[in-house]
């Protein structure tokens, strides 16, 4: 993964959070809302964790170029490996915190963040599974994105030799931020 490739995918975060931002207009970010429903909702799932499958299969590229990665349990074991403590990470919204990486495991036995299965029950079913395209599903799908590249952002910036990395402490983006 170059650094170009890393930046773009920052700006498309930004994107993605924009219109996530958006959504607030019409439905307050609080607990009480979290299994509200909508379209936009649901566009809003379905780019993010598009987003995060290319992002994971450049991550997983960028570390072991010889495997092919095509699945979140692919991906699993290179993003575990590299940073064992992801599943711990939050992501603040507002009053809100999420830990988007949480259920993400290799073992005993692989399994996927709730918000990743809901996502495919989407992706395959979506007038079936509607009401999956919440709010809270949201969320934890744009914060797991924002945890990612915040986490790999050290790696792929001392690959390139660059400076730019903002600082890893803290950082505030238009919605999320993270511990400071």
């Amino acid at each position: 993964m170059t650094e170009d490739e890393f930046d773009n995918t920052w700006c498309y975060f930004r994107i993605i959070e924009s219109d996530l931002q958006n959504t607030s207009r019409f439905v307050e970010v609080c607990e009480n809302n979290l299994k509200t429903y909508s379209s936009e909702f649901a566009k809003i799932i379905m780019i993010t964790c598009s987003e995060i499958d290319s992002l994971c299969k450049m991550l997983c590229d960028f570390t072991d170029p010889k495997k092919n990665y095509n699945m979140m349990k692919d991906y699993a074991n290179i993003l575990l490996k590299r940073k064992p403590h992801l599943t711990e990470r939050i992501a603040f919204i507002g009053t809100l915190h999420c830990t988007p990486w949480d259920g993400l495991k290799i073992e005993p036995e692989y399994d996927s963040p709730l918000w990743w299965k809901e996502y495919q029950k989407i992706k395959h079913n979506r007038y079936n599974n509607f009401e999956k395209a919440n709010l809270e599903n949201a969320l934890q799908a744009v914060g797991a994105l924002f945890v990612l590249l915040k986490s790999f952002e050290p790696t792929i910036r001392l690959a390139a030799h660059s400076f730019k990395m903002s600082d890893e402490k803290y950082v505030r983006t238009g919605v999320f931020y993270n511990q400071p």
